[in-house]
Parts: C-alpha cells; sequence; structure tokens
C-alpha cells in the first residue's frame, strides 16, 4: 500500500518541512560565522532529530488511521530511504571542499552557500523523483537499466583498487583535488567562459554593480557547482532508493530530510574528512548492492536492507577511523 492518496499527510509533511527549512534559512543566514566542531556537532544532530520526529509523527498517523503493521512498515521504509540519501549522499561533501577551496570561500559565508542552495536542491529532487515515478509505472523493466548502471558506477569507484597499490588508493581517496579535479574543472570553465565574474568575495552577496556592470561573485559560483554536483550524486541515489521504496511520498520526504542534514553534515565531517577514506568504497559497494538487487529482482526485506546498509556504512567508518 502507498500512501500517494493521503492528502492529509501530504500537506502536514509540507508544513513541517517547509517550517524546518525557514527555521533553518533563518538561523544561518543571520548568524554567519566560522562554525567549530560543537556547534556542528549540535547542528547535525538537531536534522537528524527533525527526520526522526517527522518519522515519529507519520508511525502515529498511520497507526491511529490504519493500524500498527502499516505504521511500523511505513516508518521503517522513511528510516530506509533516510539512511540511502544520506549514505550515498556523502560523496558530496568531498566536492563541497574542493569547490570552497578553489573559491577560496571564507568559511563564515559557507554556511550561507550551502543555506541558499537547499530550496534549489529540493525542487530539483522533487521534479527528478516524481519524473522517476512516473518512467517506471510507464516502463517497469527500467529498475534493471538503473540496477546495471549502478553497478557500472560502483565498479568504477573500487576498479582503481585492483590497479593501485591500496596505499595509493587511498592516498587519492583522502585527496579531494585528486579525486574531483576534473568534474570541477570542466563546470568552473563553463562558469568563467559565459558569466561575468569578481576575484574575491563581497561579503555575502552574490551579485554586485563593478564598473557599471553586473558580475557575479564567488559565492554564486559556488553555489552553482554545488548544486550541479547535487544533480550528478542524484543518478546515483535516486535509481538506488527505488530499488527499495516505490511509496512518493515515503521517497521524497527521506530524500528532503536527508538533503536538509547533509549541508550540517558538511562543517562536522569536513575539518576530519581525510580521516574517512573509507567511505566512498563503502558507498561503491551499497551501489553495487542495491544495483545486484534491482537487475535480478531480489526479494529482500526492508529489514535486511537496512541492516546491509548499515553494517557497510558503519564498517567503512570504523575501518577508516582504524586506519587513521
Amino acid at each position: 500500500m502507498t500512501l500517494t492518496n493521503e492528502w492529509p499527510l501530504w500537506i502536514l509533511a509540507s508544513i513541517y518541512i517547509f517550517s524546518a527549512i525557514c527555521i533553518g534559512f533563518y538561523v544561518e543566514y543571520y548568524k554567519l560565522h566560522k562554525i567549530h566542531f560543537k556547534e556542528a556537532c549540535i547542528i547535525s544532530i538537531s536534522w537528524i532529530l527533525a527526520a526522526l520526529i517527522f518519522n515519529i509523527i507519520l508511525w502515529y498517523y498511520l497507526k491511529t488511521k490504519f493500524n500498527y503493521t502499516l505504521a511500523n512498515q511505513k516508518a521503517l521504509e522513511f528510516f530506509t530511504g533516510y539512511l540511502i540519501e544520506k549514505s550515498l549522499s556523502l560523496d558530496n561533501i568531498f566536492v563541497f571542499v574542493l569547490i570552497f577551496k578553489y573559491f577560496d570561500v571564507p568559511k563564515n559565508y559557507q554556511r550561507l552557500v550551502l543555506t541558499y542552495g537547499i530550496v534549489t536542491a529540493i525542487l530539483l529532487r522533487l521534479i527528478m523523483i516524481l519524473s522517476g515515478v512516473w518512467v517506471i509505472e510507464k516502463i517497469h523493466w527500467i529498475l534493471r537499466v538503473f540496477g546495471v548502471f549502478l553497478i557500472i558506477s560502483g565498479s568504477k569507484i573500487l576498479t582503481p583498487l585492483f590497479y593501485n597499490k591500496p596505499k595509493t588508493y587511498l592516498k587519492q581517496l583522502k585527496d579531494p583535488d585528486a579525486r574531483q579535479s576534473k568534474f570541477s574543472n570542466f563546470i568552473i570553465n563553463l562558469c568563467h567562459k559565459y558569466l561575468k565574474t569578481t576575484k574575491t568575495v563581497h561579503q555575502k552577496n552574490l551579485f554586485i554593480i563593478q564598473h557599471g556592470k553586473l558580475r557575479a561573485t564567488p559565492l554564486f559560483l559556488a553555489m552553482i557547482l554545488i548544486e550541479i554536483s547535487d544533480i550528478i550524486f542524484a543518478t546515483d541515489s535516486i535509481p538506488a532508493i527505488f530499488a527499495i521504496l516505490d511509496d512518493p511520498l515515503i521517497i521524497i520526504t527521506s530524500n528532503i530530510f536527508a538533503i536538509l542534514g547533509l549541508r550540517s553534515l558538511y562543517f562536522f565531517l569536513a575539518t576530519g574528512l581525510k580521516r574517512f577514506c573509507f567511505l566512498t568504497p563503502g558507498v561503491a559497494i551499497i551501489l553495487i548492492f542495491i544495483g545486484i538487487k534491482m537487475v535480478f529482482s531480489f526479494e529482500i526485506s526492508i529489514i535486511t536492507t537496512l541492516a546491509t546498509i548499515s553494517s557497510i556504512l558503519v564498517g567503512s567508518i570504523l575501518l577508516s577511523l582504524n586506519k587513521s
């Protein structure tokens, strides 16, 4: 059973998410300062709690209107979707580091750039998810194509491990410049070619008037690049979540909450990003696992899927900490 026709729940979810975005935007916009580890930890935990509270509201609504069985199932689906999107989006953080480094964006303005992009990221994800729902309904076998794509994506990440020495591979994973330079340089060159830009940041302005002409600042270019990177990484995460879930409401809400938390998670992980060198191989294994499930149509329960992804993610983090 899907919750597509549960309009009260759609309205409730929209109000809850809109309120969370407004509160988050207010805090981020009016408190421009360098975020330290403790504050980043608090903000990240707050977004996680916001997602969990919504999941509790979802569970209570379904328990009251339907039954415990459906409520438990959908709550578990939400948490699984949230974890999938969160884990597969971790690689975005490597890109954030490179973009901010390239444009020399001060740390007190980095959170502003990420906040500006939240609404755009959510709208783009909504379009991609709703389009995906429509395509899958019309062409169900497309899931197998998505599965092959995920297997190829994961394999491409792991392939260098078999051609390079493990130490060389891990060193490359710890270096954001080595991992993402080709992609970022291509987009950066396009921006400089078609946009008139300034060389330095002008406080928190995205555009300024300079010599009588409108020019984009590095903050605007950084925001554009971050949004483009989000779209590119979504080509992996969105097909992956369709392999596990089929309820548009659960897919959309879990995706949005993961995106909202990802931007604050950046400040939590950025300072010690090099320590988590096994996160990327872990994400690759998750992609391959989900891709195989899609291609061969394996019937794997939500609990088993959640346990598998959690184990891979926790294992990657523990291996990274042990290696560092």
